[in-house]
C-alpha cells in the first residue's frame, strides 16, 4: 500500500454543550463516507489530530469508533511538545462529578493512538522555557503541511485569527491550496463558549448554535465568513479522492 490520505484536524476547543452531538454525528458520517471511498483505491487513511480537549479529541473518538466498527484508518497524534509537559495544558482534576479530568482522558485517548508524533522545541530559552504560542503554531505549520484533507471546526467568522488557532491554521491552509496544493478544506461549523472578560471578571459567551454540524467545503479564503447556507456536497468530496487517489 503506497498511497496515503491524511485528515487533519484543528478545531475549537469549548463547543457548546448543545451542540456536541449534532457536530460529533455530522464528523462521523464524514469519515465514514471518506473511509468507505478511500478503501476502493487501497489507501492507508491517516487522521492526525492534536489530541486537545474540545474538536480534536471529538474527531479521535469518532475515528476511533469507525475503526472498531471496522474501517481502516490509523490515528496519529502530533503532539505540541512533549507528551508528558504537554499533559500539563490539560486539567488534573474533573470540572464535574462523575466527569474523567481532562489529563486522563488525554492519556486514554493517547493510547490508543497507531502513531505519535511529538514536535520539537521551536526555540528554547537558556532557562529550559519555551514559547507555548510558537509550539501550537508549529503544530499548525504541520497540519497545513500535512493534510490531504484539513477538516476545520469552528464558526465560519474569519474576524479574529490568532497565531497557532483554529481560524489561523485553516486560513494557512486555504492560502496554501490557492497558491497550488492539492488540498481541500471541510469545515464543520461548531460554535463555542468563549472566555471573555467583562468589569474586571472572565463570563462565559455562548455563541448561537443553529448551524452546529453544518458542512462546508473551502479551496480558497472566504471574503467574508463562510457561508453554511450552501453546504458541503459528498460529491464534491468524492472527485477530490478520485483526483487525489485515482
Amino acid at each position: 500500500m503506497s498511497k496515503t490520505l491524511t485528515i487533519g484536524a484543528t478545531g475549537r476547543r469549548h463547543i457548546v454543550p448543545s451542540a456536541i452531538s449534532r457536530v460529533e454525528e455530522s464528523t462521523r458520517r464524514v469519515l465514514r463516507r471518506l473511509f468507505a471511498e478511500a478503501q476502493g483505491y487501497d489507501v492507508e487513511v491517516v487522521v492526525a489530530t492534536g489530541l486537545a480537549i474540545g474538536a480534536d479529541s471529538l474527531i479521535a473518538r469518532v475515528a476511533l469508533e469507525e475503526r472498531g466498527a471496522g474501517s481502516r484508518v490509523l490515528l496519529r497524534a502530533v503532539l505540541p511538545t512533549p507528551r508528558e509537559e504537554y499533559a500539563r495544558d490539560f486539567r488534573a482534576e474533573p470540572r464535574r462529578v462523575g466527569e474523567v479530568a481532562e489529563r486522563d482522558a488525554y492519556f486514554q485517548l493517547l493510547s490508543r493512538c497507531d502513531e505519535v508524533v511529538e514536535l520539537p522545541i521551536v526555540a528554547p530559552k537558556e532557562d529550559g522555557t519555551f514559547s507555548r504560542t510558537a509550539q501550537y503554531s508549529a503544530l499548525g505549520d504541520y497540519l497545513v503541511r500535512e493534510s490531504d484533507l484539513l477538516v476545520s471546526f469552528w464558526n465560519g467568522d474569519c474576524g479574529v485569527v490568532k497565531p497557532g488557532g483554529t481560524v489561523d491554521v485553516t486560513l494557512r491552509k486555504l492560502r496554501a491550496i490557492e497558491e497550488g496544493q492539492a488540498a481541500r478544506v471541510l469545515v464543520v461549523s461548531t460554535p463555542e463558549e468563549r472566555r471573555v472578560l467583562k468589569d474586571g471578571k472572565k463570563i462565559v459567551v455562548t455563541e448561537n448554535d443553529e448551524t452546529a454540524g453544518k458542512l462546508a467545503t473551502l479551496t480558497s479564503r472566504p471574503a467574508a465568513n463562510v457561508d453554511f447556507t450552501l453546504g458541503a456536497t459528498y460529491e464534491e468530496l468524492r472527485a477530490f479522492l478520485a483526483a487525489k487517489l485515482g
